[in-house]
């Protein structure tokens, strides 16, 4: 499974392409893209090409559409520049959605808001001074991310603090946050950023993206 949601099946609310958000579901692939085994995912991952595909997939408008929200992943990088790995991140200067990126420095950013008018707190470091190249292992320990390997990250929005995970760590917080995450006619892409803006298309695997509509 490459998605995962906690909504409650409401019809009066429910994205007509998702019949049921409850519990497991895979949203519409568009442009390149494939599913890779790989060594540290069980079913195997979603690949992204980054800029040499533009590939992404789109899980409707309903997940990640509330006050209060997580959303929790698998990555594995295979370039370091910057990229959007999840995204419901509109244009202009509302103030309402949301996005998670990673950064040239391997520092990863959760923003709140929308373009012209957000709020952003980015991991603490960059990447894990021991792992910079290639390695075996599947999985990496520790409050850094790997580079070319499994990294878990976490973000949680409570209405006013944000806070990002590595690897079930809090590497930072930002508190005080004016912006608001629920924009209800932005879809959410995994793998790329929304329509009418710089793409920034993810380069690498991701796998097993849970959004609940709860801070945990």
């Amino acid at each position: 499974d490459v998605c995962s949601s906690d909504l409650d099946p409401n019809p009066e609310t429910l994205d007509d392409r998702e019949p049921g958000q409850r519990g497991r579901y895979i949203g519409v692939m568009h442009g390149d893209y494939c599913f890779s085994p790989d060594l540290g995912m069980k079913h195997g991952a979603l690949l992204f090409y980054g800029l040499g595909g533009d590939g992404w997939m789109d899980g409707g408008v309903v997940p990640g559409a509330h006050d209060e929200l997580s959303v929790a992943f698998w990555m594995k990088p295979s370039a370091v520049r910057e990229q959007v790995a999840v995204s419901k991140y509109p244009e202009g200067a509302e103030g309402i959605g949301w996005q998670i990126r990673l950064y040239e420095d391997a520092q990863i950013g959760f923003r709140i808001g929308s373009v012209d008018h957000f709020a952003e707190v980015r991991t603490q470091g960059g990447f894990d001074p021991f792992t910079k190249s290639a390695t075996p292992h599947a999985y990496t320990m520790g409050p850094l991310p790997r580079h070319h390997g499994w990294t878990h990250i976490t973000v949680t929005f409570d209405g006013s603090l944000a806070q990002i995970y590595v690897n079930g760590q809090r590497s930072n917080e930002l508190t005080d946050v004016a912006q608001q995450t629920p924009a209800l006619t932005t879809p959410l892409w995994i793998g790329r950023a929304n329509e009418g803006q710089l793409a920034l298309p993810f380069h690498g695997l991701i796998d097993d993206v849970r959004v609940y509509q709860r801070a945990l």
